[in-house]
């Protein structure tokens, strides 16, 4: 709403509600007396009663937004002030725009720690009231997102120590939330630090079997589509029964990674992928089997699906899809998702064992994908548990 049809909107508003208090005088108080002029005086009394509220009002609102100017701006100044928070501001800036400069190292630790303190304190002014997303976004989203969504300050300290820095990770799902409703752009969520501490937690699960260290876990990105084609095509051609896994197209497995919202993991053994898996979120009009199984069909976007999951024979029973699971398990509840929903073929006896292992219920067996037959099941979530 630009400025002059707000200004109209207010005169609109205030007339109608003296119009309204005219009237109201009129119907309900019905002054006793005949002289006009006290009619007058008394209608008169009430237009000024509402007049001196509205201003009241309005100075009101005057003066906090100027308290609230005043606050940000102090805000500002503090982190302005830190030549720590500036140094390392412009470390994560810069290697935004060239990740090969490497520029943050072990030894910006304590300037990190103090930036994130900084940020923290954001969480708890949020949970008292105190400020708003709205007061902060304008100013300190670029900087907020660009902090945690840094590899390596996700490394050094926010996913190497994730329970510590659960404010940060809250005030992360409530600022996206924000933006999102607000149809603003959603700041680097390919490296979204819920994404990062999802992948986190499965992997320190994956890897308390020690046999499993040799393995490393990986982001995918569209360099890895040749290395998932070829993958997909060795796991094809050893199936004695080829509908055990849908083939699917390049084109479809690029554009699921390019979608920033989807979680895309490898696994790999001396840089050669071995299994991988994808998360996604469809749009409503996709998928229509399982939005038969609501009423309403908006309520299909609050799924997750288990796209995909494909493990190289010789390296199968060592825990990779059960940690796949725990990754989508982790995320989902986080940015609370409702069901994570996953399809299998009814002879893929592994892999169902490992989705009733994981507490996923079958809700049927039904034709999808082109008409071939697949388990369809399904995990509720509940309400979100933090990980430790």
């Amino acid at each position: 709403m630009n400025v002059a049809h707000k200004k109209g909107f207010v005169a609109f508003f205030l007339t109608l509600i003296i119009v309204s208090v005219v009237i109201l005088v009129i119907i309900f108080f019905k002054p006793n007396t005949n002289d006009p002029l006290e009619v007058i005086g008394i209608i008169m009394s009430s237009i000024l009663g509402v007049l001196s509220l509205f201003f009241v009002i309005k100075e009101y609102r005057r003066a906090r937004n100027i308290e609230e100017g005043q606050f940000i701006f102090n805000l500002n100044q503090a982190f302005i002030g830190s030549e720590d928070l500036k140094d390392i501001y412009i470390k994560i800036y810069l290697e935004s725009k060239d990740p090969s400069l490497k520029l943050i190292g072990e030894k910006d630790i304590t300037k990190i720690v103090s930036y994130l303190t900084f940020l923290e304190t954001f969480w708890t002014m949020y949970t008292r009231g105190i400020i708003s997303i709205k007061m902060i976004d304008d100013l300190f989203a670029n900087r907020f997102f660009l902090m945690i969504t840094n590899p390596r300050v996700q490394s050094l300290k926010l996913v190497r120590e994730y329970s510590v820095y659960q404010n940060v990770r809250e005030l992360e799902y409530v600022w996206r939330q924000y933006r999102l409703k607000n149809n603003l752009k959603n700041l680097y969520e390919e490296n979204s630090l819920n994404k990062a501490i999802a992948i986190k937690v499965a992997q320190d699960k994956f890897f308390e079997n020690k046999a499993n260290e040799p393995y490393t876990f990986q982001r995918l990105s569209t360099k890895h589509l040749d290395q998932i084609i070829a993958l997909q095509n060795e796991v094809i051609l050893g199936l004695e029964n080829e509908a055990l896994l849908l083939k699917t197209p390049k084109d479809t497995f690029e554009e699921i990674i390019r979608n920033e919202s989807n979680i895309s993991l490898g696994v790999f053994m001396d840089d050669v992928l071995i299994a991988y898996c994808f998360f996604t979120f469809p749009k409503v009009k996709e998928s229509k089997t399982y939005q038969k199984r609501f009423l309403l069909p908006w309520l299909h976007r609050r799924n997750m699906y288990f796209k995909v999951v494909v493990v190289q024979e010789q390296h199968r029973n060592r825990g990779i899809q059960s940690a796949f699971l725990k990754a989508a398990k982790e995320y989902a509840s986080y940015y609370k998702i409702k069901r994570i929903i996953a399809t299998v073929h009814p002879d893929n006896k592994i892999s169902c064992k490992v989705f009733e292992k994981s507490q996923f219920s079958l809700i049927k067996t039904t034709p999808v994908h082109n008409n071939t037959i697949r388990n369809i099941y399904e995990y509720k979530l509940k309400k979100y548990v933090r990980a430790s």
